[in-house]
C-alpha cells in the first residue's frame, strides 16, 4: 500500500504535469489560430471595392505596357488595395494560377509589414491554419536582378522552417524558367532572380526594371463588411495605404 503523503505527491505531480500539457496545448493551439486584424479587413472589403481596385489594377497594367513601349524611361505605382482587389477577383480564376499555389492556398493577400511585405494566406490542409511569409524585395546592383529576403514563415504565430518556401521559390523559377540564384542575408535566405529583358507583348523592345519600392501614404476610409448580431452589414474603417512603386527603361533590341 501506498502511503498517504507518497499519494498526495504523485497525485500534485500528475496535476501539474497536466496543467503543463494542457497549457502547451492551448499556447499551440493560439499560436495556430493567431489571425490578423489587417487581414481580415481585407479579404471583407465589399465586393464592389475589391472589383474597382482589380480594374485598376489591369488598366494600370495596361497602362505599363504603352508607357514602356512608347517611351525610354517609365514608372508605375500600384497601391496594395489594387493588387488584392486583382488577386481577389482575377487571379484565381485562372487554372495555371490554382495550380501553381496548391488547391490548400486560399485567399492569398499583399500587406505591408514592418520594413517589407506579408504574404498572408488561408490553409486549408491536414491542419487548418494563416500562413504568413514576410519579406522584402528590391533590385541589386546586376541587370534587371530583383532580391527577394525572405524575413519569417508563420502558420499563426508558430515559426515555420523556410526550406520549404526556398524549395517552392526554386520550383516556381524552374516552372517560368527565371534564373535564380540564392544567397543569404544574415540568417535570411535570399533569392536573386532575372527578370527577363523581352516580352511578347513588347516586340522589339527591352525591358528593365531599376527600381522596386515599397512606399507609405496617407489614410483612407474603406468600406468593410462586419457581422453584427448575426446580420452583415458594412462599416468605414481607417487604413493605411501602401503603394509598390517600379520605375525602368526600355531600349530597342538592336541598339
Amino acid at each position: 500500500m501506498l502511503d498517504s503523503p507518497f499519494k498526495k505527491k504523485l497525485f500534485l505531480g500528475i496535476l501539474i504535469a497536466s496543467s503543463c500539457l494542457s497549457l502547451t496545448v492551448y499556447s499551440v493551439y493560439r499560436a495556430l489560430t493567431f489571425q490578423r486584424r489587417e487581414y481580415y479587413e481585407v479579404i471583407n472589403q465589399s465586393e464592389e471595392y475589391q472589383l474597382k481596385n482589380g480594374h485598376e489594377f489591369e488598366r494600370k497594367v495596361l497602362e505599363l505596357q504603352n508607357n514602356a513601349r512608347l517611351s525610354e524611361d517609365w514608372a508605375a505605382e500600384f497601391t496594395l488595395d489594387e493588387i488584392n482587389g486583382w488577386l481577389a477577383t482575377q487571379y484565381l480564376k485562372r487554372n495555371e494560377n490554382k495550380k501553381m499555389l496548391g488547391q490548400e492556398i486560399k485567399r492569398p493577400r499583399l500587406l505591408a509589414y514592418r520594413e517589407g511585405l506579408q504574404l498572408y494566406t488561408q490553409y486549408h490542409g491536414s491542419v487548418g491554419a494563416d500562413l504568413m511569409i514576410n519579406f522584402q524585395v528590391s533590385m541589386t546592383d546586376e541587370p534587371n536582378q530583383l532580391a527577394l529576403s525572405i524575413t519569417g514563415v508563420y502558420a499563426g504565430m508558430w515559426p515555420l522552417s523556410m526550406e520549404k518556401v526556398t524549395a517552392e521559390i526554386t520550383r516556381i523559377c524552374q516552372e517560368m524558367k527565371l534564373p535564380l540564384k540564392w544567397n543569404k542575408e544574415g540568417e535570411h535566405p535570399v533569392a536573386l532572380i532575372t527578370l527577363p529583358t523581352e516580352y511578347q507583348a513588347l516586340p522589339g523592345r527591352k525591358i528593365w526594371l531599376n527600381v522596386i519600392e515599397l512606399h507609405e501614404s496617407e489614410e483612407k476610409l474603406v468600406l468593410v463588411n462586419v457581422y453584427k448580431e448575426g446580420k452583415e452589414t458594412q462599416e468605414e474603417h481607417s487604413q493605411k495605404e501602401y503603394k509598390i512603386v517600379l520605375q525602368g527603361t526600355t531600349s530597342l533590341i538592336n541598339e
